[in-house]
């Protein structure tokens, strides 16, 4: 009876430790953050056209399945706009992607807006939810869009940010490419927007972290050497979340 009763103990112990593995683990998974997985490794490029061939090539099957897209570029960052140009002109010729929604926040000139081929300004902060019914109702009805704002509205990483919400609350799944800026060095870490921080008054330093720590690991494969205009890299963080880390060249200093 002694041997019955404390088997049944361990079994209902075995029993409880795997139930609150099990909690543990759900747990750990539902609040885990995003994971960076490289799809294009540290490269150097001539010119903004090259950087957009190469990340078309690299995503062309994601590229001929979405009709609807989602970049983020980072504010007080214009070389970013170049690229992002680049690319609505891509997905515009081979796409057909006809709406092209900017948001009023990032403050461009009219130059960059014409150069972006928009059809919209709209000030998301105080529209959200306004967006995010005209998007939905573009993906109902298969009309293909691109729309451009800042990087933390784009990224998977913050999850109250603008996308996650609308992804949440309209269903939305555009393919999203998120900017950001590659420090290369220590030195260089003072120029990145959203810097990563322990104290985060923002809200936006869980995606600085994630760009930070990026680039001090893809930093030790810099070629000194290499006289190209642009160096990056791509990542993706969810099944059609992307992360793309680009630097400009600009003079001597940049040189290493």
């Amino acid at each position: 009876m002694v041997l019955r009763a404390h088997m049944k103990s361990y079994v209902l112990w075995v029993f409880a430790v795997l139930i609150t593995s099990i909690l543990v683990f759900g747990y750990l998974v539902k609040t885990d953050k995003p994971t960076m997985r490289p799809i294009i490794e540290l490269s150097y490029y001539d010119d903004e056209q090259e950087v957009v061939e190469r990340i078309s090539q690299s995503l062309a099957q994601n590229f001929s399945q979405n009709k609807h897209f989602w970049l983020g570029v980072e504010p007080e960052k214009p070389e970013q706009i170049d690229i992002a140009s680049q690319l609505i002109k891509k997905l515009i010729s081979e796409y057909k992607v006809a709406n092209i929604i900017v948001d009023q926040e990032l403050d461009l000139k009219n130059d960059q807006l014409t150069q972006l081929q928009s059809t919209e300004v709209m000030l998301f902060k105080e529209n959200l939810y306004t967006i995010g019914e005209k998007l939905q109702e573009f993906e109902k009805t298969g009309v293909g869009y691109i729309v451009l704002s800042a990087s933390i509205y784009t990224n998977s990483f913050l999850i109250k940010n603008p996308i996650n919400i609308l992804k949440e609350k309209n269903t939305l799944k555009p393919l999203t490419i998120s900017f950001a800026y590659f420090a290369t060095s220590a030195e260089d870490e003072k120029n990145m927007m959203f810097p990563c921080r322990a104290e985060d008054h923002t809200g936006t330093s869980d995606w600085g972290c994630v760009v930070i720590n990026r680039s001090r690991f893809a930093r030790r494969k810099i070629k000194p050497d290499s006289q190209k205009l642009w160096m990056g890299l791509m990542d993706t963080s969810g099944e059609k979340d992307f992360v793309l880390m680009l630097k400009k060249i600009t003079g001597k200093n940049d040189r290493f």
